[in-house]
């Protein structure tokens, strides 16, 4: 399942005994952990809150937390997460209740373990995650809507707009849409086929029929048209989703 989080993965070694770690990502989804340690004979029982916060403009739809135990460790459990171990390193993942994490939206879980000294840590904490499977705005992907020279049929005038789309996000982007101005004194006179669009009394809403790839680009030029000559596209947005 760890080969599914790609995206914005990075690894974060902690040397410190600390009781409040924090690691945060490039794209601001962070995970932070306390720990509380009790004496039970020879051994030390932790008990670790974990918090995962994301603090980005993107919705994330799962999240994958991974960390190593240290050496001795046994009893190893978690709570509200599905953890995958092998060895001393875990892969606790996100459940159907806790995945999705709007903007500055944050949730918890716990895990215990038994380990040999008082003052072990986790090492090697990381964290990454995927976008919810909805359109929303994502850093990195950005268009451009360029004019052509205006040509006049009827009572109508219309321009090439060479639209670009651009992914320089952190990822494979599966589907886009871009949304803007529109009224009843416009008309389409030609769409590519590579693309799908319907208008509404105030919107055109332009989608995707194939992804764009990370660092990729994808160029249509629609024939788009107003009986103003004055017109041009305007207020248009794009949003994309995995």
């Amino acid at each position: 399942m760890s080969t599914g989080y790609a995206l914005f993965t990075q690894k974060l070694t902690v040397t410190a005994s600390t009781s409040g770690v924090t690691y945060t990502s490039s794209q601001n989804l962070s995970v932070r952990y306390s720990k509380t340690v009790t004496q039970s004979g020879g051994s030390w029982n932790y008990s670790l809150l974990f918090t995962v916060t994301n603090g980005g403009t993107s919705s994330i739809g799962s999240w994958q937390v991974g960390y190593d135990l240290p050496t001795g460790t046994t009893s190893h459990v978690c709570t509200n997460v599905t953890c995958a171990q092998a060895g001393m390193v875990v892969t606790a993942n996100s459940t159907v209740g806790n995945g999705t994490l709007a903007p500055g939206g944050q949730t918890t879980f716990t895990v215990t373990f038994t380990a040999p000294l008082q003052r072990s840590v986790l090492q090697n904490l990381k964290i990454s995650g995927l976008y919810a499977s909805t359109y929303q705005a994502i850093p990195g992907l950005t268009m451009t809507a360029t004019p052509g020279a205006r040509t006049k049929v009827a009572r109508n005038y219309y321009w090439p707009y060479t639209i670009v789309v651009t992914n320089n996000s952190a990822f494979n982007v599966g589907s886009w849409r871009i949304t803007a101005n529109w009224g009843s004194a416009n008309s389409v006179q030609t769409m590519p086929t590579t693309v799908n669009y319907t208008t509404t009394a105030s919107q055109i809403i332009i989608t995707s029929k194939t992804s764009v790839a990370k660092s990729g680009t994808f160029q249509f030029v629609p024939s788009l048209g107003s009986t103003s000559t004055s017109w041009v596209l305007t207020n248009y947005v794009i949003e994309g989703m995995p």
